[in-house]
């Protein structure tokens, strides 16, 4: 029987908490043109010019904000979660871990499956809800890679969201609920990353079907398969019909926004106002388009949130942790790799 290699991919982290090492991390990640969709001299500009001389310092003393003593919690929980899953799997699978931006890179996890024998490569990125601006350029990275070390495996195949999997679903909701026996919140905020609406528009299929309000991602279905908002929304309803918590009330946002450009909503920013002029006092966090704890969770939603809240009159807003490596979400590896989504080739589709 041939060994198995799954490769799990995630953003990526820069190296250290210093201005320096978080700049080189910003331009590999924002030169993506995939991130940023403007041509390339523009975007080289834009990126080299103004955003990370501007952004560096900053970038740098938040990450020192959260960084733990054996790294940065995004690569030290992925390597943790990696590690146990590796274990719960039989000698059939090999396991591997590649950064889209940074290190361990998608090229070094490649050889490192190669070089344990993997004759099957199933590739998984981190990301429940699909975007282009994560999945498709992960994808990518991984199809260049493959040819720049001339591999071939003798199948590929790609799971390009998995946010609809009861594997996922039940996990999220099991820490959504250890939480709440903790904390007694009045609302569950579920915040997602966020994405220029033009990153949805330039999907043709999507297009046709956005109008960026809540009648047209009331529904996630075949004309908005590959829609990244509709996804989100889908994903806070799987969660709340499986919390043991029906009367708590909950609501869908998106964070991290850049530059002036049109970004989907509700921000995270405007929903909490909004629950803050509502009278509510103590709100439940979660973030559930990251699998681990890192930057946008842990000082963008667990610190600078939490502040803008308590200065808008509320009492206390609580984190839920991600995913990390709960063994909830270790355990549910093999049903995701057994998942009947996975497709033969690295386009999504």
């Amino acid at each position: 029987m041939s060994r198995r290699g799954v490769l799990f991919v995630n953003l990526g982290t820069t190296a250290a908490p210093t201005p320096e090492a978080t700049g080189r991390y910003l331009r590999e990640f924002l030169n993506d043109p995939w991130v940023i969709d403007l041509p390339n001299p523009w975007r080289w500009l834009l990126v080299n010019w103004l955003i990370v001389p501007r952004r560096r310092h900053h970038s740098a003393e938040n990450y020192r904000s959260i960084w733990l003593k054996e790294g940065s919690p995004l690569l030290v929980h992925s390597r943790r979660w990696r590690s146990e899953v590796q274990r719960c799997l039989d000698n059939q699978w090999v396991v591997s871990l590649g950064m889209r931006y940074g290190e361990p890179s998608i090229r070094e996890a490649l050889l490192e499956l190669r070089a344990q024998g993997a004759e099957e490569l199933y590739v998984l990125p981190l990301y429940p809800q699909f975007a282009d601006s994560s999945t498709t350029t992960a994808l990518e990275k991984v199809r260049t890679s493959l040819s720049e070390i001339a591999w071939r495996p003798r199948k590929v195949k790609s799971l390009p969201f998995f946010f609809d999997q009861p594997a996922f679903i039940e996990s999220e909701a099991w820490l959504i609920q250890q939480a709440l026996e903790n904390f007694a919140a009045d609302h569950l905020v579920l915040s997602y990353h966020g994405l220029p609406e033009s990153h949805l528009r330039r999907r043709g299929e999507v297009a046709s079907a956005c109008r960026f309000d809540d009648s047209c991602c009331a529904q996630w279905g075949k004309s908005n398969r590959l829609c990244y908002r509709a996804q989100c929304l889908a994903t806070t309803r799987l969660i709340v019909a499986a919390l043991q918590a029906p009367a708590l009330p909950a609501s869908t946002a998106f964070q991290s926004r850049l530059g002036r450009s049109r970004w989907i909503g509700p921000s995270l920013v405007d929903e909490i106002d909004r629950l803050a002029r509502a009278g509510r006092r103590r709100l439940l966090g979660a973030c559930p388009s990251f699998v681990v704890d890192c930057l946008e969770t842990l000082e963008e939603v667990g610190a600078r949130a939490r502040e803008h809240f308590l200065s808008q009159g509320g009492e206390d807003l609580r984190l839920v942790p991600s995913l990390n490596s709960s063994a909830a979400w270790v355990r549910s590896v093999p049903s995701l790799l057994n998942s009947d989504r996975w497709q033969i080739d690295l386009s999504p589709k």
